[in-house]
């Protein structure tokens, strides 16, 4: 390996550059061996390289991380090809020490290293903070450099990360700039000649080169997921003209759309005559005035073929959903209340009334029961004769036999979500499922079947704490035998009879007793859940994917049973898997 190489693995054990596993939301494939190294000739002596290089990647994906970092170490052939996997999606932290030095080395390196090419997903965050307690010089581009192209002076050397997208960073497919400061025009001109296709852009604007003027070549971006926040110094005609030019190029490609501002000014941020061929999803949280709305008018068009749409409760959208005629090539509908405003669901109501074409209907916020039953559920029974998903909360502790009966007057559903009770970090609907498998036993062409918030009673000891909800106590049943749940080791640890625990003192003896019962808690929790969802398979032949209790379980293909998504099985309280699944304003990249 070369200089570079080991800077940029110094740097990952450091924690400037973090490899990113596999995330919850998405994932990004790692380039084959042939296409990061195409003419090299491979001279190891390790047995993977005898099979056809095309098979390389069928096998590393078997590999965690902690074997990949082992097989780095057998020979430089083994170093590349578990680099491919190791660093096909990196963060790199601008804020800390190495941030800049990585840069700078970047930039003038006469033979970058071979490992930047491997990488697919780049985040870019300024995180660390400096001991003393001062401001990261990353965390703002105001500031510009005192001389000429110094790549080491902190601002200078933020903004020229730009320029790795084109080079050495070759490969990059996915950006995502979070945090810091950003020339936005700067920005896409680095955008235009890199091999960037999804970006994502959580940050405020730095108030620098305003004037967008030609670009290289037009933005091939195919998704956008954009939440921007100018900066108040910024002119309300320069805004205006930026959002409008930085929409028009992206427009010929743009396939979805995440949009989400807070600070428009003027009637001029879409131009009406741009089109966008390619837009297919589309989700706006927009706090507009009541002068803008050519917002939607732009990208909603006659010409539209925009097949799915999530709009927010704002007045902008509530104006859109009560003047538009029927979107017909609308089929995903997602409404979210993103304020108290009673009068926005006539809205909802008369839009859903004049797009009866719908295959998805979503609002995941609280709804009433007396609203639910009716004037929704009426509204889909009667008029909708091709919903196949639905998503609903229920602002009461559960949902009722009425509820559940309304939704079985809905033989198309091949997707369900439900919930109720608080929506917070504590879940209280105590589910009856025997009542849901009761009403819903019908649903026979049901697939996918979620509930979140969800909880549950255990018979626990009198004197187990209550203070919390069910996951938060994890208080196992009174009679349970402890030892069902964990390794004979475990038990031993929890028992106090490990020859480890002998050597600890009385505060850590007992903290590694709460941890394995906690581990115990866990792994009956899941074998709770697993029972119920088997029971559901039961009752719905063709269901293959459940969320319950917060674990997503699978139909194994082999088996025919249900599993667990992750192993070993592992908790969602941020319902990861399930917003990937079912949400429709989820960023979407690959």
């Amino acid at each position: 390996m070369n200089s570079a190489s080991f800077l940029l693995f110094d740097l990952v054990q450091e924690g400037v550059i973090d490899e990113l596993p596999p995330g919850p939301m998405f994932d990004v494939h790692a380039f084959t061996f042939d296409r990061v190294h195409p003419e090299l000739i491979t001279t190891s002596a390790f047995p993977l390289f005898k099979i056809p290089i095309e098979l390389f990647g069928h096998v590393t994906r078997y590999l965690s991380r902690d074997d990949l970092r082992s097989l780095a170490l057998v020979d430089r052939d083994c170093c590349r090809l578990a680099s491919l996997s190791l660093f096909k999606a990196v963060n790199i932290d601008v804020g800390a020490n190495g941030g800049h030095e990585l840069m700078h080395h970047l930039l003038t390196s006469p033979s970058p290293s071979s490992l930047y090419r491997c990488i697919r997903r780049l985040v870019v965050e300024a995180l660390q903070e400096d001991p003393l307690g001062r401001p990261s010089p990353f965390t703002s581009l105001d500031v510009a450099p005192s001389g000429p192209s110094d790549v080491k002076h902190p601002a200078a050397a933020f903004q020229s990360t730009f320029r790795l997208l084109n080079s050495p960073l070759s490969n990059l497919h996915v950006l995502e700039w979070i945090g810091p400061a950003v020339p936005l025009v700067t920005l896409l001109r680095s955008l235009s000649s890199s091999s960037v296709r999804h970006l994502r852009l959580h940050s405020p604007l730095a108030e620098v080169d305003v004037d967008f003027g030609p670009l290289p070549r037009p933005l091939a971006l195919e998704t956008l997921d954009m939440h921007i926040s100018p900066c108040t110094q910024y002119q309300h005609d320069l805004l205006a003209g930026l959002y409008r030019n930085f929409l028009g190029c992206i427009a010929p490609t743009l396939r979805q759309l995440v949009w989400k501002a807070n600070c428009f000014a003027g009637d001029a941020i879409v131009d009406p005559d741009i089109v966008f061929p390619q837009l297919r999803s589309l989700s706006l949280f927009l706090e507009a005035p009541p002068s803008m709305p050519c917002v939607f008018g732009a990208l909603l068009g006659r010409s539209t073929k925009v097949n799915s749409l999530l709009v927010d409760s704002e007045p902008a959208a509530r104006r859109f959903l009560k003047s538009c005629v029927p979107v017909d090539s609308l089929e995903h509908f997602c409404w979210t209340q993103s304020r108290d405003t009673d009068l926005s669901l006539d809205d909802v109501l008369q839009f859903l009334h004049l797009n009866p074409q719908l295959e998805t209907i979503h609002i995941p916020d609280p709804l009433s029961p007396t609203t639910i039953d009716e004037s929704l559920m009426p509204l889909l029974r009667d008029h909708y004769d091709a919903l196949t998903s639905l998503h609903l909360v229920w602002d009461a502790p559960t949902v009722s036999e009425q509820s559940l009966a309304h939704i079985a007057s809905l033989p198309t559903l091949r997707s369900l979500w439900l919930s109720a009770g608080n929506q917070g970090v504590r879940s209280t609907w105590e589910v009856n499922h025997d009542l849901v498998r009761k009403h819903l036993s019908t649903l026979h062409s049901l697939e996918t079947l979620a509930f979140s918030h969800d909880t549950y009673p255990t018979s626990a000891h009198p004197l187990a704490p209550r203070f919390c909800d069910y996951y938060a106590t994890k208080a196992l049943p009174v009679d349970l035998d402890i030892s069902q749940y964990l390794t004979s080791e475990e038990y031993g640890v929890y028992q106090g009879r490990n020859a480890e625990c002998k050597s600890l003192d009385y505060d850590d003896a007992i903290s590694r007793q709460i941890q394995m019962r906690r581990r115990a808690w866990e792994r009956w929790h899941a074998k709770r859940m697993g029972e119920l969802a088997a029971k559901y398979s039961q009752v719905f032949p063709m269901l293959r994917w459940c969320f319950v209790g917060q674990l997503a379980f699978g139909r194994s293909t082999f088996e025919n049973a249900f599993s667990t998504i992750l192993d070993p099985p592992q908790r969602e309280p941020h319902l990861f898997s399930l917003h990937r699944k079912l949400c429709l304003g989820t960023w979407r990249p690959i």
